[in-house]
């Protein structure tokens, strides 16, 4: 090895001989030269051997290296060997040392500390690392992709973690505070940020970190991102751009304000921020609004759906006005969804709480709001009840029994508010095809109700107040289906078994669903008489107030100009008794209800002067139907009514002052034609959502023959009680005499029967067949009309 060692050694003391001469001529150069399609390569120069360090240590002994040469050759050269010679052990090396101190100033303390802090290397303060990240903050909130990272990783680089992370901390404590100075809605319970739709690689715990962040992300540059997120609101535009949502949750109250009817606020909201892609999501068992948008306009959505409830109005009903009894929740989210408002009860629970979202254009100060609307629907269904008597009968008798209730589900829309909280059925029977039975005509009433009420009718004298001397009788049979009420739910099971054996249970309760035939049925109806003029009224009613229960309802009505759009008041009717009776017709298309009202008449040229109170409530409304606006007081003025008409009997001439509450309104076309000599009326109502919309079709106990003008047109009943007025309280009787008064009655039975059974026209697609040649027992035997619909 030692031979080794001294051959290369020589080796490269020769190559330090050689390139010592080869200064004197050209350097050595990397030649490439090709031969016979191979290439060749001139060696370098040797460089001279480089010994190593001037001693070397081994186990604490420092050896020195020589070269020396061999007498050999190796390998065709001079050989060379590296002697390593024994130094001795190695030497420790000595401290210097210090020169000691002037004694005058080794005792200060004061030099003590100088000569420490000058020792010490110049590290930065918290305050200062803190007040240079701070100063990296850019003044625009939304950086581009570049911009982004660059500043990420100037923070990455140029901080510890431990400095960020102190970083974040401090913001967050100021963010609280600032928070709790800062006016926050007070409906918002809670606000994510606005995050991107990203894919799973980018998806993160962290909403504020979506779509900044990946899974694999080293926690450094994680905390770096999080300080431009969380203290600096830094967003990359890019993000901001494509799709996301932002989640807030809000109150109860608030949540069911935004979930109100067909979503009626969302008009408010400017339409060129709905871009295609964005929408507003309701989460109901969260109580979340989720804006899917782009951030910019799902900030400006939510701003605008903040300025809406800023909009929102609370008012508080007392409970004790509408009734004792507590109304369940389900009746008060009916009326929330009629009037498009919150309807609950208080926290006590002696006052309900209506909540809504209004606009400036939308109020008019004087008129009712939602608030009064659902306070007089509230009022009417379940703090009033009309006197009077509710009978029924079947027609014929043995279809009592042997029936069934057969549902109903298209008459929703034609029943007032509270009777579709309900379920309904029509008392029926089997019968077979039409043709096969005889039609048996309606019987006159055990009662005589109509014949007492038509043979009697009280004479049209007024008194000097403008009222009418004496109540007035009136009788009106409207087609339809009388419907009965399903037993509660506490009561069904009970009554499970009587229901189920097929007999007419006449304790339920009972309404009526206007039907009416096919209006090409109508229009042959009236092609041999005389129709009247299409005409317009509004109805407006008013009830007493709880105190004054016992007084009669009023109905005002106004005639309306199409041209002009003006009302003017027709007659004000005090209703003191309204009496019903139904006459169930199970084995065809339709029953028959009959209503005797007694009231008490004024007629529209006389309520200005005897009562001016209703012209000041009128004078305060907006009535203008043809553009379908119907808006009044909350509540009239106290009316002064005469004392006659406020008891039964009457007890004194003198006037009485008597608070009503406006119940609601009914737009009404009217138009009637003659059949048989009696007024049968075709008349549309839009009761609006609270009484729904109906077309009803009536026979009243009018003869039409005392209803003709000058000309010998028909005249509607307003036209004929404005006559009588005319005629200085002259007495005019609808009948002359007893005798025809009972022949009259049972004339009108029969006129009701026939329309009942079909006679005069269908109550189906189909005109009514005459009689065929081979004498085979028809219905509509009556004068019928061929034809079919």
């Amino acid at each position: 090895m030692n031979r080794a060692r001294r051959n290369q050694a020589e080796d490269t003391q020769g190559t330090h001989e050689g390139g010592n001469r080869a200064e004197d001529g050209p350097l050595y150069r990397h030649i490439r030269v090709s031969s016979k399609g191979q290439s060749r390569s001139h060696p370098r120069a040797l460089a001279p051997l480089k010994t190593g360090p001037e001693f070397y240590t081994a186990k604490g002994q420092r050896l020195k290296p020589t070269n020396r040469s061999l007498p050999i050759d190796i390998l065709g050269k001079p050989g060379h060997a590296l002697v390593l010679r024994d130094a001795g052990p190695r030497r420790k090396k000595e401290l210097e040392q210090m020169a000691p101190d002037k004694p005058s100033d080794s005792a200060s303390p004061m030099s003590l500390a100088k000569i420490y802090a000058s020792t010490q290397v110049d590290v930065p303060s918290s305050a200062e690392v803190l007040q240079n990240i701070h100063e990296l903050q850019p003044a625009e909130p939304v950086l581009s992709r570049r911009k982004f990272e660059a500043l990420k990783k100037t923070l990455y680089k140029g901080f510890t973690k431990t400095q960020l992370a102190a970083y974040i901390h401090r913001s967050s404590v100021m963010a609280k505070n600032k928070d709790k100075i800062t006016q926050v809605r007070p409906w918002v319970l809670e606000k994510w940020p606005w995050t991107p739709e990203v894919d799973t690689y980018w998806g993160t715990a962290d909403a504020l970190l979506q779509g900044y962040v990946s899974k694999t992300t080293p926690p450094k540059e994680r905390l770096a991102t999080a300080l431009m997120r969380q203290c600096w609101g830094l967003g990359i535009q890019e993000l901001q751009s494509q799709q996301g949502y932002l989640d807030v949750k809000v109150q109860d109250l608030q949540f069911d304000l935004l979930m109100l009817g067909n979503r009626r606020w969302l008009e408010s909201i400017s339409k060129s921020l709905f871009e295609p892609g964005t929408q507003i999501e309701l989460i109901r068992s969260e109580k979340v609004v989720r804006i899917v948008a782009p951030k910019v306009t799902a900030e400006l959505i939510l701003q605008e759906i903040n300025a809406l409830l800023d909009q929102a109005h609370t008012r508080l009903l007392d409970a004790t006005q509408i009734g004792p009894r507590r109304l369940d929740q389900s009746v008060l989210d009916e009326v929330g969804k009629i009037t498009n408002t919150v309807v609950r009860y208080d926290k006590s629970g002696k006052n309900i709480q209506v909540s809504w979202i209004t606009s400036p254009e939308n109020q008019r100060e004087g008129l009712e709001d939602l608030a009064d609307v659902t306070y007089r629907l509230l009022y009417s269904a379940y703090s009033h009840k009309q006197l009077g008597d509710a009978t029924t009968e079947v027609q014929p008798e043995q279809y009592e029994v042997g029936g069934w209730y057969l549902p109903d589900y298209h008459s929703k829309g034609k029943l007032a508010w509270k009777d579709r909280l309900a379920e309904w059925a029509r008392w029926t029977v089997a019968i077979p095809r039409r043709g096969v039975m005889p039609t048996v005509p309606i019987k006159i009433l055990s009662d005589d109700l109509p014949c007492r009420n038509l043979d009697t009718t009280p004479s049209r004298s007024f008194a000097p107040d403008g009222w009418s001397s004496e109540p007035q009788v009136t009788t009106k049979a409207v087609f339809g289906h009388v419907l009965h009420r399903e037993p509660e739910p506490n009561l069904k099971d009970s009554l499970r078994g009587e229901i189920s054996k097929a007999n007419l249970d006449r304790h339920l309760d009972r309404t009526l669903s206007p039907i009416i035939p096919p209006l090409k049925s109508l229009a042959a109806l009236t092609a041999n008489s005389e129709a009247t003029a299409t005409q317009t009224s509004i109805l407006l009613h008013f009830l007493p107030t709880l105190a004054n229960s016992s007084l009669p309802s009023l109905e005002l009505t106004l005639l309306t100009d199409p041209d002009t759009n003006t009302v003017t008041p027709h007659s004000l009717r005090a209703t003191s008794r309204v009496a019903t009776h139904d006459i169930l017709l199970p084995s065809h298309a339709v029953d028959i209800r009959l209503t005797n009202t007694t009231s008490h008449l004024l007629p529209g040229s006389s309520v200005p002067s005897a009562c001016p109170e209703l012209m000041t409530f009128l004078s305060s409304s907006d009535l203008r139907p043809q553009e379908g606006i119907l808006s009044t007081p909350p509540r009239p003025p106290p009316f002064r009514l005469p004392s006659r008409i406020l008891s039964s009997p009457p007890t004194s001439d003198s006037s009485t002052e008597a608070s009503y509450i406006f119940t609601g309104l009914e737009l009404h076309r009217h138009v009637s034609t003659s059949v048989e000599g009696w007024k049968l009326s075709y008349t549309s109502i839009e009761a609006g959502q609270g009484g729904g919309r109906r077309a009803e079709l009536a026979l009243e106990g009018i003869r039409t023959a005392d209803d003709v003008d000058e000309r010998g047109m028909p005249l509607t009943a307003f036209d004929k009680f404005e006559r009588g007025v005319g005629q200085g309280g002259e007495k005019t009787s609808a009948l002359p005499s007893v005798a025809e008064g009972q022949r009259g009655a049972e004339h009108y039975i029969e006129t009701l029967s026939g329309l009942a059974f079909g006679r005069e026209f269908s109550w189906f697609g189909e005109m009514p067949e005459r009689e065929r040649g081979d004498g085979d027992a028809l219905e509509g035997r009556g004068p019928g009309r061929d034809g079919e619909i």
